[in-house]
């Protein structure tokens, strides 16, 4: 049974042929590349997993604060009134996020390639925001900004020689459970 926690979601990932935590020096050994927080291999494919908790009841109060502060100046909505209530919401496909995910995919897809470690297997990077609810459109948003800031398309929107990512998505936590119900995921508590 592989049971993977990143903040306090729980992953059920006993389908699978081999999930680790990717983002340990232990693992990694490589401190200048940026990682992905799960490496999860399939008989089919290999999926690179970042996670991102705004729910995570282990953050202190005053922190998430500083956070919602952080995400309202990096915010770049136009002609959107951002309250506190809706702000994580809606920083889920800031640009600049986008970008530092972007970077991690791209960082991690490096790592496997020259490790030769991707099993000649399709990749697909998820970012799965550790919320219930975020709209459809809030995350097709994200997962359009992802897949530029990744380059997923290739030069002149071409595509690419070599194996690259099959698919890209942004997911909440009722979408993951709906996609992915072989790998179930449960919030522990604090």
């Amino acid at each position: 049974m592989t049971i993977l926690v990143e903040g306090s979601l729980e992953f059920d990932f006993s389908a699978a042929i081999r999930a680790y935590k990717f983002d340990d020096p232990k693992t990694h050994g490589a401190g200048a590349l940026k990682q992905v927080d799960f490496i999860v291999e399939w008989e089919k494919e290999i999926w690179l997993l970042e996670v991102k908790d705004p729910e995570d009841s282990a953050i202190p109060a005053q922190q998430r604060a500083a956070i919602r502060r952080k995400h309202r100046r990096n915010l770049q909505l136009k002609n959107m009134q951002a309250t506190d209530a809706h702000l994580q919401k809606l920083a889920v496909y800031d640009e600049k996020l986008m970008v530092a995910y972007g970077e991690k995919d791209r960082d991690s897809f490096l790592y496997l390639y020259l490790r030769d470690q991707m099993q000649h297997k399709p990749l697909k990077f998820i970012v799965l925001i550790g919320m219930e609810r975020l709209s459809t459109r809030i995350l097709e948003t994200a997962t359009k900004g992802l897949k530029r800031s990744c380059a997923l398309e290739g030069p002149f929107k071409g595509g690419w020689v070599r194996l690259y990512f099959q698919s890209i998505q942004v997911l909440n936590l009722s979408e993951w459970q709906d996609q992915y119900p072989q790998s179930p995921i449960k919030r522990l508590p604090t």
